[in-house]
């Protein structure tokens, strides 16, 4: 995922083997940058969506932010629909807890800052009516580094991520 922010860019890359990979990065036809990507610890999953939990449901639907990775000391909005959750809070694992709100959309709500120092999960969990307390909806990993590339003449766009051969 590619988003941008006045003059920063930040690029989220999941890799799903340890080694080299060359990272270009181009405005139209031209090439800006190139970086090499060393990569020791790869994500096997390769999902960039956050981990279901076990009371997570067809029918409910992840809106708002929807990555499986957020950056630390960030902040972002988590929105599901979860009909027949009766609340809906997030819980970091040093122990923090963001209760949810539900809008007048149905949805369950809540802006969450990330911990500075990074690393961990932060667990969506619901009280339901029927399932009983602490149930997990959702599980999001939370990265102890940024992924901030920074351009400041020109627009930057990601051109292509490809294992680096020698």
């Amino acid at each position: 995922m590619v988003s941008r922010d006045d003059l920063t860019y930040t690029v989220e890359l999941l890799f799903p083997k340890v080694g080299f990979y060359k990272l270009s990065l181009t405005s139209g036809d031209q090439l800006v940058h190139q970086y090499l990507v060393n990569v020791i610890e790869p994500d096997t999953t390769c999902r960039p969506f956050p981990k279901h939990g076990g009371g997570w449901r067809s029918e409910y639907q992840l809106l708002g932010t929807t990555t499986g990775n957020l950056e630390a000391d960030r902040k972002y909005v988590i929105k599901a629909q979860v009909g027949d959750a009766k609340n809906v809070r997030g819980v970091f694992d040093d122990g923090q807890e963001v209760k949810f709100a539900k809008n007048a959309d149905d949805e369950w709500e809540a802006e969450i800052h990330t911990d500075p120092r990074g690393g961990g999960h932060l667990r969506i969990l619901m009280d339901h009516a029927t399932a009983g307390k602490d149930v997990p909806l959702l599980v999001y990993n939370v990265s102890r580094f940024t992924s901030v590339l920074r351009q400041c003449d020109r627009p930057v766009q990601l051109g292509s991520v490809e294992p680096h051969r020698r």
